[in-house]
């Protein structure tokens, strides 16, 4: 059986969704590893990417890969498209802030990262990581100082409410920051993509008998040579006539 081709994209003028691969110049990046409870990110886990699967409990395909989530804060100085012609249709700054969770799928016996939370500051970068990638991407305003120095403070708002309800009104809001203590405080600066996967190993390490029951170790080191970080999203869309509904729903990597 052949497989019928699928029809080409439609680019319109003015949009803000350029095709990818994407360069990326001027990366600056500041994490911190915080640990978080289990069950909760089992939860997250059930309810965002094994559910969609079909199963969620005790032995489903995902679970979390250690007690500990990254907050982590970057600045980008040129995001480009290198799709021609789209990567003569220029460039844009970005500012990103997100919570990163290292996830095990038993079934490969390989570790994924993914996103619970991700906020930009621009609307291309938001519609390019949702309709492209599956990015969670919503729109933030931030507090992300330019430099090699540690911050003093790390931080980021977006629009919510602070109690559901009809007439609650979506107010600027603090979602999350991070603040030098009194004393000078911890900070760890990812120059490359080594550093972080050592940060990484770093935080697995300290989930005794990980490794050992999942056998995981080799493909994270096949991951660390080809300095690849793969990546786990729920991909959907909202049914326009069925809106609880999905017209597309797929797992991405």
């Amino acid at each position: 059986m052949t497989a019928l081709p699928r029809p080409p994209y439609i680019p319109r003028s003015g949009e803000q969704v350029f095709p990818p691969p994407y360069s990326a110049e001027g990366v600056q990046l500041f994490g911190f590893a915080v640990r978080a409870s289990l069950p909760a990110l089992q939860a997250v886990c059930d309810r965002f990417l094994n559910a969609p699967l079909g199963s969620v409990g005790a032995g489903a395909r995902f679970m979390p890969a250690a007690e500990h989530v990254m907050f982590v804060f970057n600045t980008i100085d040129k995001l480009r498209s290198q799709t021609p012609p789209f990567d003569t249709h220029g460039w844009f700054p970005e500012q990103e802030a997100a919570v990163w969770m290292i996830v095990a799928d038993r079934q490969r016996e390989k570790l994924f990262w993914f996103h619970p939370y991700m906020l930009v500051d621009n609307s291309y970068a938001l519609a390019m990581g949702r309709e492209i990638y599956g990015f969670p991407k919503e729109l933030g305003w931030f507090d992300i100082p330019r430099g090699p120095d540690a911050p003093i403070k790390l931080s980021v708002e977006t629009l919510g409410v602070k109690t559901f309800g009809p007439d609650a009104q979506g107010l600027r809001l603090p979602l999350f920051s991070v603040e030098q203590g009194s004393t000078g405080g911890e900070h760890t600066v990812f120059a490359d993509l080594k550093e972080m996967v050592s940060a990484v190993s770093l935080i697995i390490g300290l989930e005794p008998g990980f490794f050992a029951k999942l056998g995981l170790a080799a493909h994270m080191l096949e991951d660390v040579a080809e300095r690849l970080m793969p990546m786990v999203f729920l991909k959907q869309f909202r049914d326009g006539a069925e809106p609880m509904s999905t017209c597309y729903q797929a797992m991405q990597e």
